[in-house]
């Protein structure tokens, strides 16, 4: 069946009988479309449960006939039929061996189909999953990001960071603590940052070394790694039971977005053991939520200006 005999693929975000049925039609020839309309097939399959299980037996039963091995009959079989020939005399005889010798290049040929149809379709999975791509109308922008995590100085100290960033105008507001010892507040935008030491009244201007490393919710850059191959398209799985996509980002890190392509934590891999989460908590939090005092970047009255602790090395 040539592509131009197939109905056009539905818009991406179209999940119908009708637009089943197209798509469907469109499995088994899915390694030879084009870019745009792999990723509307990709994005269908990964929305639509019915289509979804479709593939998967697809790919199951290619998978399966892949491991079939090329084989000859019996020795016993070819002795038993090569006696019954022997009655027959010599003429049949030839005839039977040259027959023999089709079924042999036969099953050799079968078994190379079988085994042209197995790459086929581990290339067409692989081809599925290597262009998994981000929705066009993906934005993070409208958010504030909130996060918490506890990381370990290098004495074995705990120390609690809270992070507020506001991705439209890339503002921040970090405090990170440990117990009744340290309180440092930290606010920054594209411009300037203001540290704070609550404990001690102590302000200092640009104290960028007390700010969170969010580098792993850069959406643009994302997309880029994505496209490039930096950043590596893992599959499916489960998060605190959710479904989450997993997404290995150029940091060697995990990032897992939940089906709205949010996300909703990162896991950290060091190959020696399971992954961890890397934060206590993300939320994704509408502005109106957020008080404005926390981008205030004014220097608190009874604060002297000076300077700020040493940030311990925090892994």
């Amino acid at each position: 069946m040539k592509q131009t005999d197939l109905p056009p693929l539905p818009p991406v975000e179209t999940v119908s009988p009708k637009a089943c049925s197209v798509v469907k039609s469109y499995l088994a020839i899915a390694s030879d479309l084009p870019d745009d309309q792999r990723h509307r097939l990709s994005y269908h399959l990964q929305h639509c449960a019915s289509c979804s299980q479709e593939w998967r037996l697809l790919s199951s039963v290619t998978n399966m006939v892949s491991h079939i091995e090329a084989s000859q009959p019996s020795s016993r079989v070819d002795q038993a039929v090569m006696l019954a020939i022997a009655a027959s005399g010599r003429q049949q005889i030839h005839r039977r061996q040259r027959a023999s010798l089709s079924q042999g290049r036969f099953i050799t040929a079968i078994a190379a189909c079988i085994g042209a149809i197995a790459i086929a379709a581990f290339l067409l999975v692989f081809n599925l999953q290597s262009h998994f791509q981000l929705p066009a109308n993906l934005s993070w922008n409208s958010y504030v990001l909130y996060h918490s995590q506890m990381m370990t100085a290098s004495d074995g100290s705990q120390y609690h960071i809270q992070t507020y960033h506001n991705m439209a105008t890339d503002q921040m507001n970090v405090e990170t603590s440990k117990g009744n010892e340290v309180d440092v507040e930290v606010v920054s935008d594209t411009h300037q940052t203001l540290g704070m030491d609550t404990m001690h009244h102590v302000a200092q201007w640009d104290a960028t070394k007390w700010t969170s490393d969010d580098s792993l919710f850069d959406l643009p850059q994302l997309r880029a790694d994505l496209q490039s191959g930096k950043a590596t398209y893992l599959g499916t799985d489960t998060f605190q039971g959710k479904s989450v996509y997993r997404i290995r980002t150029a940091q060697g890190m995990i990032l897992l977005l939940d089906h709205n392509y949010m996300p909703v934590n990162v896991l950290e891999t060091n190959g020696k053991q399971a992954a961890q989460p890397m934060y206590e908590q993300i939320s994704w939090l509408a502005p109106t939520k957020v008080p404005n005092s926390m981008w205030q970047m004014d220097v608190p009255q009874g604060y002297k200006m000076g300077q700020l602790p040493t940030r311990p090395t925090l892994q």
